[in-house]
């Protein structure tokens, strides 16, 4: 096998597990779907009217459905990607058009998933936006916090267990690390 065409392989055979996971979860910053199961509760918070939350579940639920397609296709494109990758000598053109065609979809998913939720937020007055985004900013402040609370003061050397979460100077004394 020439050297190019294995570096490549190697190359996207290591970066395809991280696409897949950015796809997963597309953005961060609330590009995913609606959670269907909270949104009588979001829409009572916002003060949304009945009229106004069956047309936003119509869209959130024509637009999860046709996500359900793309994500589907998405799957069976990394998965022929994959297997096209594992050939001895994977044929550089049908490599190229899977990450084309994996890349295509993609986009699509993600378009189809903003423009479902810029279609919704039309629906909403200007202070029901606000009122979401102040939610969603203390949404994420709350999982930032969390994060970083998560394992405090962990230690990073191995065997040792972590600092309690006053600090060094409040804890007992430690016995020394065992030696292997």
């Amino acid at each position: 096998m020439r050297l190019p065409t294995l570096l490549m392989s190697a190359m996207l055979a290591l970066c395809l597990p991280l696409a897949g996971a950015a796809a997963a979860r597309p953005g961060g910053e609330g590009e995913g779907m609606i959670d269907l199961r909270r949104l009588d509760r979001i829409a009572g918070e916002l003060g949304v009217d009945d009229a106004t939350l069956a047309r936003i579940k119509d869209l959130a639920y024509d637009a999860q459905k046709r996500a359900i397609g793309l994500e589907a296709q998405l799957q069976v494109a990394r998965m022929e990607l994959r297997r096209a990758l594992e050939d001895a000598d994977p044929d550089r053109g049908k490599v190229l058009g899977l990450v084309d065609e994996v890349g295509r979809l993609d986009t699509t998913l993600r378009r189809e998933r903003m423009a479902a939720m810029l279609d919704i937020r039309a629906l909403l007055t200007p202070e029901q936006v606000q009122k979401l985004k102040a939610r969603r900013a203390d949404r994420r402040a709350g999982r930032r916090e969390r994060r970083e609370h998560r394992r405090p003061g962990a230690s990073t050397r191995q065997g040792e267990p972590p600092e309690p979460p006053d600090g060094p100077e409040d804890a007992p004394p430690r016995p020394p690390p065992e030696v292997r």
